[in-house]
């Protein structure tokens, strides 16, 4: 088997046949439409959340439902942490009640935030800033969504966003 990241070997030979095999391996794949594809046809169902133990949807009001993992999806990111319909956290609850001022409405707003970021949705047209003093929680709060998130999280270079010398095009496009 060889690996696209496959470190070249120190023999000019072994080299050579490992290219050829990749790419005999490659030619041989492409006669097979149910196994040949594009990266541009994994993670295309924007709709969807893949967790370890299956695939969330949403019903038309919203309500998320587990299903089966289905490789038809071509589904490659993955949230770090099961999907558990109705779990509550006691320590969540405990960290993000001084975060928002046990402001229910404020926490209602971000955990519909939280869903947009992993949906990637986009259709509210927003820019969000968390805004205070330090040390009160912004940290901990993004860096526990980031784990959740799992490979659908990404976190955004400060070059993207801010102005400076640095051109932003590198960094949005890692971004996307």
């Amino acid at each position: 088997v060889i690996t696209a990241g496959e470190p070249l070997s120190e023999e000019p030979d072994r080299n050579l046949q490992s290219a050829s095999k990749f790419s005999q391996a490659i030619r041989c794949l492409r006669g097979f439409p149910s196994i040949w594809c594009r990266s541009g046809d994994f993670d295309i169902h924007r709709e969807v959340i893949c967790c370890p133990n299956g695939v969330v949807s949403f019903s038309e009001d919203g309500e998320p439902m587990l299903g089966k993992h289905d490789p038809a999806k071509r589904l490659i990111r993955r949230a770090a942490v099961p999907y558990v319909p109705d779990a509550v956290s006691e320590l969540w609850i405990e960290t993000i009640l001084p975060i928002f001022g046990d402001d229910q409405e404020a926490i209602d707003a971000v955990q519909l935030l939280c869903g947009y970021l992993a949906l990637g949705l986009t259709t509210e047209r927003s820019f969000f800033v968390a805004y205070g003093e330090g040390a009160n929680g912004k940290s901990t709060f993004f860096e526990t969504i980031l784990y959740v998130l799992g490979s659908y999280g990404l976190k955004p270079l400060a070059k993207a966003i801010v102005d400076g010398p640095e051109d932003p095009k590198e960094a949005l496009a890692e971004l996307q």
